[in-house]
């Protein structure tokens, strides 16, 4: 239990190598998280058929707007607590640990609420086919009810990364999506649930993650220990995770935007245009997931060695990240052109 709570002092060490280490965890817990939603996408495919296939991914551009707008704002709670960590603040890390998580519990209720509402509206704005409204609306609610436990563990799994440790948000993600493949297939084939089972799997494994995360949070002898009863919202905190963190969540959704522009004309072609859509995209967020990982751990990089006044090794950081980036990157883009043919049949039958 220790090593759980073991930080990585990101100011010491071989550059290359201290992001590389630090970034593996991060690609890979990337990847995790996204198979909430692709091994809902494979089950309902292979067990329920396309049409069920097809109201997940009919939804799924419209759904990440909400989610990667709130994770890009997080993002200046972990870039604000590294610095503190590399300046060896201890007190401004304990106050901005409690800051963030207390904006993770509030926020993530009021994004709950809000997209519960609006998501009728909003599924009819990006042309769901009629065929699978009903489904698609399902789905969508369930997985938006649970957005603030997936408020909790990013923002969780942010303040643990800033101070260096990012195996144990890892850990956790293999644990919840495990737990998700398991009652994927009970809700699906034993109780023929379809959609609404995958929904209630995805909702069930992240509550215990965040609920994983918190615990950990609380039970570590580092400085961004939580404490229920210290959690307030410190204004010269919460300032500063808006500055650095309001244009990342902006850059974060014009993706998504403009992918759910895209998804809703694709939704007008009909329930298998929407399946070949979403087998492309589920393809194409390998890519995706690289750039996002290198994005995490170079900022913590930089935050941590800036806070630490070596400014020698940001630079160098920098450039170190974006050359392994672009290196794999160009390893998967080759490996996906020439075997995409060969992948396409594990995400659904038809």
């Amino acid at each position: 239990m220790k090593t759980m709570f073991k930080n990585n002092d990101l100011t010491q060490g071989k550059i290359w190598k201290v992001i590389l280490n630090f970034t593996l965890p991060i690609f890979l817990g990337t990847l995790f998280q996204s198979l909430y939603t692709t091994i809902d996408a494979i089950i309902v495919g292979k067990f329920a058929g396309k049409d069920a296939f097809a109201a997940i991914e009919s939804v799924m551009s419209f759904q990440r707007l909400p989610v990667s707008f709130f994770i890009g704002l997080s993002s200046g709670a972990t870039i604000i607590i590294s610095q503190y960590f590399g300046a060896k603040e201890k007190e401004d890390v304990s106050k901005a640990s409690h800051t963030a998580m207390l904006f993770a519990i509030v926020g993530g209720l009021i994004l709950s609420i809000l997209s519960c509402i609006l998501s009728p509206y909003f599924i009819g704005l990006i042309k769901v086919p009629q065929k699978i409204f009903h489904e698609a609306y399902i789905y969508t609610f369930i997985c938006f009810s649970g957005m603030v436990f997936s408020m909790i563990y990013n923002i969780g799994s942010g303040i643990l990364r800033a101070l260096g440790n990012s195996k144990t948000p890892f850990h956790i993600l293999i644990f919840a999506n495990i737990l998700n493949i398991v009652l994927d297939l009970i809700f699906v084939i034993n109780f023929n649930l379809s959609v609404v089972g995958v929904g209630l799997a995805t909702l069930i494994s992240q509550i215990v993650s965040a609920i994983l995360v918190f615990v950990v949070l609380m039970r570590t002898n580092l400085d961004c220990r939580i404490y229920i009863k210290k959690l307030t919202f410190y204004k010269k905190y919460l300032k500063k995770i808006f500055v650095l963190g309001l244009p990342i969540a902006i850059q974060s959704v014009i993706y998504p935007i403009a992918n759910t522009t895209i998804q809703s004309k694709i939704n007008m072609f009909g329930v298998n245009s929407i399946a070949a859509w979403a087998i492309s995209g589920k393809l194409d967020f390998l890519i995706w997931s690289v750039s996002d990982a290198f994005c995490i751990s170079s900022s913590t990089f930089v935050a941590q060695n800036y806070g630490a006044k070596k400014h020698h090794r940001v630079k160098k950081g920098i450039i170190s990240s974006v050359i392994m980036s672009i290196s794999m990157i160009l390893v998967i883009s080759i490996t996906l052109f020439i075997w995409s043919k060969d992948l396409a049949p594990f995400l659904i039958e038809d």
